[in-house]
């Protein structure tokens, strides 16, 4: 019988089948580093591949292919081909990539707040290993 931290026998699932089918959902869809930092590049217009690949700096041409496909695949990107010569492709977001913005700048301002705090008990840690 699964115990609770309080020591009482009841342990009831906070989560459902339908909450947790949606958390599934999210988790396969933004694995991975890149994901997020492309859906972001993307969020003041359409840009080229190359472009997005100078801004993020050091990702590699495979993985921004593997995760624009998997962006595309999911509906959250948009492949723009210009009738040119020689050709140009462009991505933007689509309406669902669109939707998931206000998301990914509460998750920013989340992030920021994190890295502050990340740093202050990395710092924590160390002067306690120290008084050892």
């Amino acid at each position: 019988v699964p115990y609770r931290c309080d020591g009482n026998k009841e342990v009831h699932s906070v989560i459902n089948e339908t909450e947790r089918d949606a958390l599934l959902c999210f988790s396969n869809v933004f694995f991975g580093k890149w994901k997020l930092l492309i859906l972001y590049e993307l969020s003041d217009g359409e840009k080229r591949f190359g472009d997005i690949k100078k801004s993020l700096g050091s990702l590699s041409s495979k993985i921004l292919t593997q995760s624009t496909e998997e962006l595309l695949n999911e509906g959250l990107i948009v492949r723009v081909p210009y009738p040119e010569v020689p050709p140009r492709v462009c991505y933007r977001l689509s309406k669902q990539g669109r939707a998931f913005l206000p998301l990914l700048e509460q998750m920013l301002v989340w992030g920021k707040g994190h890295q502050k705090y990340r740093n202050q008990w990395k710092d924590y840690g160390k002067s306690k290993r120290k008084q050892r």
